[in-house]
């Protein structure tokens, strides 16, 4: 007989992450077609909100993922061991996201330096290329989680195990936190 499908706050927490990063997502979409179509004269503008969204992904999005790896995903394995497979494919999934979008940055930092502007075209495809697949699998990574890990989570752990990973994870979430504004506080302040 399964658990009763009880809210948790955690899950719930994580699942409103995931709401944010579509969203993202949707408007880096729309700011990869503007960069591809619009040409020289908005590059500025879209370069900026691609960095936006950039920022994003390298702040919130990046500190989600080690939660769930650090927290979510061992304890899963731990007390629901037949999301194992699943969790090592999210582990993986995220490793392929971080590698692209440093990928992505460093393409879009090209764009805008002297050394490339004779192979834009084809720069700007890449760019447009790397930015739609990390769109995609978002989108699809986040469709896993929900529908595979998120759901077992609710039906199958136990109220007290509910507690247990909640407090857990605010745990990590709050340590991740100081480390994110230490390390901007550093950055903000390094002489240039």
């Amino acid at each position: 007989m399964l658990k009763a499908n009880v809210p948790l706050q955690a899950v719930a927490g994580l699942e409103e992450e995931h709401a944010k990063a579509l969203q993202m997502a949707e408007e880096f979409y729309s700011t990869l077609t503007r960069l591809r179509y619009e040409g020289k004269a908005a590059l500025g503008k879209n370069v900026s909100d691609a960095r936006k969204a950039l920022a994003f992904f390298q702040s919130d999005l990046i500190c989600h993922f080690e939660v769930e790896e650090s927290i979510l995903f061992p304890y899963a394995e731990t007390h629901i061991p037949k999301l194992e497979p699943f969790t090592s494919l999210f582990r993986s999934e995220h490793e392929d996201f971080r590698k692209n979008l440093f990928a992505f940055q460093a393409m879009l930092g090209d764009l805008l330096s002297d050394k490339k502007h004779a192979q834009d075209g084809l720069l700007q495809g890449k760019l447009q290329n790397t930015g739609l697949y990390l769109i995609y699998l978002l989108r699809n990574h986040i469709q896993g989680e929900s529908t595979s890990l998120y759901r077992a989570i609710r039906q199958e752990l136990r109220q007290s195990e509910k507690k247990e990973l909640a407090l857990k994870m605010k745990t990590c979430q709050r340590e991740l936190a100081g480390r994110v504004l230490l390390h901007y506080d550093r950055h903000r302040h390094a002489p240039f």
